[in-house]
């Protein structure tokens, strides 16, 4: 069952927003995953219809739950109300909810951040219909989800342990197979750098991203069989969370050449690319030390700035980061004003990744990405830089 305290705390912040009636938790098979996470309940529970948990600012929180899926009931405080069919729940539901009343939902009032828009057009204009007004329910949602607590951030220390190592490991490992031999590919380093993952007690979600040349210039790139050979540059991106399903990620990325000394445009993107993401570190920094929010659009743009301003913007074709929390892509707020306008703020002890690329058509791409954890309300801690020049494999 969840947690009164959970329940308890929803309504400690809704009452902190005195313009909000409550709160309705809504999914449809599992789309609404952020509010599953939050509530506690397992993924492999099944969720084949409707479902509804209405928590007013004050008094009991009331489940609406169809009855295939009573077995919904034993993980939520409150009181239960089946139902079977639609006209039931539009009874149900709206004996619940007054017209007038504002309501929080996972909805988002414009089209320019689709994270947070898991309501469905139809849900939202039925309430509506009825009177109900219907506002956002991130700021309610970014003082719940997010925050590393002290044991976390143990965890997330742990987890760079894991991936420093597996970087120094796997281009050392790297080099030796060159310098002993001219077949090793893509698959071959991957493979390595999961078994340091897996032997340090470490997991993920997908495997590690090795790209070599031009395709380092796909920033999902799935490692094949390609070779790797000398003079060549080779993109790493990996993350990895310890064996704990409290535990957060860390998420890194690193270049490296296979030589003595890489080509003059390697050397000059990545030293934009490294130019634009200690702007975006300086610019964080900058608001905690005067007390400013610090929304993710303006740390894209600060980032994004550096790169389109010497000329190299058209190939910079992502947003500068993402929230990093119990899934390598967090709930929280990205780093962007690219893909889409995100104005959420970062929060306290919230971890981000800065990860600017440039890439260049047929040639290769560069991206470098740490991580900032936001440790107090006037501080910051940086995670997984790059060393200051590309790494060269041959000195």
């Amino acid at each position: 069952m969840t947690s009164r305290i959970v329940v308890s705390h929803v309504q400690e912040v809704l009452s902190e927003k005195r313009h909000i009636d409550g709160w309705l938790f809504y999914d449809y098979r599992g789309r609404n995953k952020t509010i599953l996470d939050l509530l506690g309940l397992p993924e492999s529970t099944m969720l084949s219809r409707r479902f509804f948990y209405w928590v007013p600012t004050v008094g009991e929180p009331i489940k609406i739950i169809h009855k295939v899926d009573e077995q919904l009931a034993g993980y939520f405080i409150g009181k239960t109300i089946f139902y079977s069919s639609w006209r039931e729940l539009d009874a149900i539901l709206f004996s619940l909810l007054r017209p007038g009343q504002t309501v929080a939902m996972e909805y988002w009032p414009s089209e320019l951040l689709p994270s947070q828009s898991i309501l469905d057009a139809s849900t939202k204009e039925w309430l509506e219909r009825q009177g109900v007004h219907i506002v956002s329910s991130w700021p309610l949602l970014s003082e719940l989800i997010g925050h590393f607590s002290p044991i976390q951030k143990d965890h997330y220390r742990d987890a760079v342990q894991v991936l420093g190592k597996a970087f120094e490991h796997g281009w050392e490992w790297l080099k030796q197979r060159l310098a002993s031999s001219n077949h090793v590919t893509e698959k071959n380093l991957q493979e390595f750098l999961v078994k340091i993952i897996h032997d340090e007690k470490a997991c993920f979600d997908s495997p590690p991203i090795v790209a070599v040349g031009q395709n380092s210039i796909i920033p999902h790139h799935v490692s094949d069989d390609t070779l790797i050979k000398a003079d060549s540059l080779v993109l790493i991106d990996a993350w990895c969370k310890m064996n704990d399903p409290n535990a957060p990620y860390a998420d890194f990325a690193q270049v490296a050449f296979t030589g003595r000394k890489p080509p003059e445009i390697a050397q000059k993107i990545f030293a934009v690319v490294r130019e634009a993401q200690d702007t975006a570190i300086r610019f964080i920094d900058t608001c905690l030390q005067n007390g400013c929010a610090i929304p993710g659009a303006e740390v894209d743009m600060a980032c994004r700035y550096i790169i389109d301003s010497r000329g190299f913007g058209n190939y910079f074709t992502h947003r500068t980061g993402h929230n990093i929390f119990l899934d390598v892509h967090g709930p929280g707020a990205n780093l962007d004003n690219y893909e889409t306008r995100d104005g959420r703020h970062l929060i306290q002890n919230g971890c981000y990744s800065i990860e600017p690329g440039i890439y260049l058509p047929t040639l290769f791409g560069i991206r470098l990405e740490c991580n900032v954890l936001i440790d107090s309300r006037t501080g910051c801690s940086i995670f997984g830089k790059a060393p200051d020049a590309i790494r060269c494999l041959f000195t």
